[in-house]
């Protein structure tokens, strides 16, 4: 079972003790921490000046210095914007070409990973559920737990907003501190395939990693669906984990688990009894009433309701137990916590009026809402009204595919706004669009403004209906040209049905 050590600190370091580097200045200088926000900088980080999609870091270092930086690391470039402050306030820089790779090894040396169970999941959809499934599984085995992720970093019973699912190198270092000093046994966190890119966990350990799918999405950060897989499949080595659980249900899945380049369980996941059930170390099914049937790698088979509708749900519950139980945990402990987990915005219901259920679920990929679509299907009696939209300033080659998925597993499609960003949003509901009418006989509506188009949903619903609001899930607003304006599917729909 899980347990936890002394309470470790962060070391006060000399700058030339950190890592091998070009250092113009004071070697000598003690560093107490690191950053890569000049507007968080404590007195004595080290101030991580990186290259940027829009500015280079450097340009912000005399902020960095006045609230308190000791040191700077940058590469040349950064190094030449920056010669200027750094001389005149006589800060020591060190310089390496490649400075964000030297992050996590940084953070490793002043912080140190404390004696917590770090279990990393990552794929294209599920990543949050599955997480939020084994935190809550955690705690029914008496493990205080811990999560970071997209939905909110939590503390135990502490929610805390998240600004990405998962943060820069420093934040999870200082964050995982806390959360010892705190009591946290169990840390679970989301991994994105851009972190892995990024090197925002290099230096961690994972006790056990998992993997939920691959599907169509982040194409304009990796170029392709082979680079984003190689991203995510990093994640599965010695560098940073000593094992892993992998979902087969798709050749991405398969891949990886063929690599084997640490200990792997695979996880097979089936409609009904399929061939292959043999060979896979966990496997399971979903009958129409929601039961979970799980076979697992001692052979046994264990029943369970799952809460949430669609099989990805039932297929993220499988894979939460079996990350929670290769922690030490008990099977049948944890296993009815994970089925009863309700994660917000994620196949949430936020209503049920007049005969028809209103829910709300975060699908943005083609795969997302064909899953969650095609189980919302199995449960309703009458028609499926989706609403949907699509981000602006992200991958728009998959916009197409999402209207396809979901005329295909919906009577009627609203297309509307999601977070169009900098984008036009015109253009980002024709791309929605064009795939839809590729459908024979779809139907839909374009109503541009999220509310009313949620409002119109509500109004042609009848008895038996569902209606899905797809995107957006626990988001609490909407980002347009610059500007958060204060949104959430479910707050809406809520106040909408009460006005009825």
């Amino acid at each position: 079972m899980v347990s936890a050590g002394a309470n470790p600190s962060a070391s006060v370091a000399e700058l030339s003790q950190l890592i091998m580097a070009q250092i113009i200045g004071d070697q000598s200088v003690s560093v107490e921490g690191i950053t890569l926000d000049s507007n968080t900088t404590h007195v004595g980080d080290l101030f991580a000046a990186l290259p940027g999609r829009n500015s280079h870091g450097a340009n912000f270092v005399e902020q960095a210095i006045e609230n308190g930086a000791v040191a700077v690391l940058t590469d040349s470039v950064g190094a030449e914007i920056c010669r200027h402050v750094v001389s005149a306030r006589l800060i020591p820089i060190m310089i390496v070409e490649h400075p964000r790779g030297k992050i996590g090894q940084l953070c490793v040396r002043i912080y140190g990973q404390p004696p917590m169970v770090l279990v990393g999941v990552t794929g294209t959809n599920g990543k949050t559920t599955t997480s939020f499934m084994i935190a809550e599984g955690a705690k029914a085995a008496g493990i205080k737990a811990g999560m970071i992720g997209t939905l909110a970093t939590f503390i135990g019973d502490i929610q805390e907003p998240s600004i990405r699912t998962t943060p820069e190198a420093p934040e999870i270092f200082q964050l995982l501190h806390r959360m010892y000093r705190e009591g946290v046994q169990v840390v679970v966190m989301e991994v994105s395939s851009i972190a892995i890119a990024e090197h925002r966990i290099d230096g961690l350990q994972f006790d056990v990693v998992g993997f939920t799918n691959l599907s169509h999405d982040h194409l304009d950060y990796h170029g392709s669906m082979e680079n984003y897989a190689e991203a995510k499949g990093q994640l599965f080595t010695s560098k940073y984990a000593k094992k892993g659980v992998v979902t087969i249900n798709d050749s991405w899945g398969k891949s990886l688990f063929a690599q084997g380049r640490i200990p792997l369980q695979s996880l097979l996941f089936a409609e009904s009894s399929a061939s292959g059930v043999s060979s896979s170390d966990w496997y399971g099914t979903q009958d129409p009433i929601g039961n979970v049937h799980l076979r697992d790698p001692s052979g046994e088979n264990r029943t369970f309701k799952v809460a949430s509708p669609g099989a990805a749900n039932a297929m993220n519950s499988i894979l939460a137990i079996a990350l929670l139980q290769n922690i030490g945990c008990n099977i049948e402990t944890v296993m009815h916590a994970v089925g009863h987990a309700l994660v917000p915005g994620r196949g949430e219901l936020v209503a049920s009026v007049n005969g028809f259920q209103v829910f709300v679920d975060y699908a943005h990929s083609p795969d997302a809402i064909e899953s969650f679509l095609s189980g919302l299907r199995g449960r309703t009696t009458g028609r499926i009204i989706s609403v949907i939209g699509a981000g602006g300033d992200r991958d728009s080659s998959k916009r197409p595919d999402m209207g396809i998925e979901a005329a295909t597993f919906s009577d009627l499609v609203i297309v509307t706004d999601d977070n169009p960003r900098t984008e036009d949003p015109l253009g980002i509901r024709q791309g929605i669009v064009t795939g839809i009418e590729s459908v024979p006989g779809s139907r839909w509506e374009v109503i541009a403004d999220r509310r009313a188009a949620i409002a119109r949903a509500l109004e042609i619903a009848a008895q038996g209906d569902s209606i899905a609001i797809l995107g957006k899930g626990h988001e609490s607003a909407i980002e347009l040209k610059g500007q958060l304006i204060p949104f959430k599917d479910a707050d809406v729909v809520k106040e909408l049905v009460n006005r009825v």
